[in-house]
């Protein structure tokens, strides 16, 4: 038996993309033989897989995940935040014997709707000042329902006034 050195075989062509939409990784590999008999020796540390980062097909993502973690997620919560609100001053009102008005209540909250819808589609288009979008869109959402439940409190107040000698409490 001769001896036999290390050989080290060409690199195989790229694997594809781990991912078809998005950051993955694309492998390739090659073929190493080992030293036999007392041949040369292979170099410490041959490598016989490497990878390298690739994007494939960025444009065919069905969905931009930052745009829509970082600002539609957030906002649909707020508008669920609203409604539950809504839902609750409705119900306090209703079981105080207060007649809410309904149509005005749901006319407010769609209109609130779509100045969010509005505000989402320029946030989308305008990305430089998304951050900042969203921050007056929070601040203008927060002061919505503070205003909210001011007026409500008001309200419960003119009620527990004008009923307090008929209703205990």
């Amino acid at each position: 038996n001769c001896p036999v050195a290390c050989l080290t075989h060409s690199w195989n062509s790229w694997s594809t993309c781990s991912v078809t939409c998005g950051e993955g990784v694309q492998p390739r590999t090659r073929e190493v033989e080992m030293a036999r008999y007392g041949g040369e020796e292979c170099e410490d540390g041959i490598e016989r897989e490497e990878d390298r980062p690739c994007s494939d097909k960025l444009e065919d993502c069905p969905v931009n995940t930052p745009l829509v973690m970082g600002i539609l997620m957030p906002l649909t919560t707020v508008f669920l935040v609203i409604v539950v609100l809504f839902f609750i001053l409705k119900r306090r009102n209703t079981q105080e014997g207060a007649k809410p008005d309904i149509s005005q209540m749901n006319h407010n909250i769609l209109k609130k709707d779509d100045q969010l819808k509005d505000k989402i589609v320029a946030l989308a288009e305008n990305k430089d000042e998304l951050n900042e979008e969203f921050k007056n869109l929070v601040s203008l959402v927060n002061e919505e329902v503070t205003d909210t439940v001011l007026e409500s409190e008001q309200e419960d107040n003119v009620i527990h006034n004008r009923y307090k000698d008929i209703v205990p409490y």
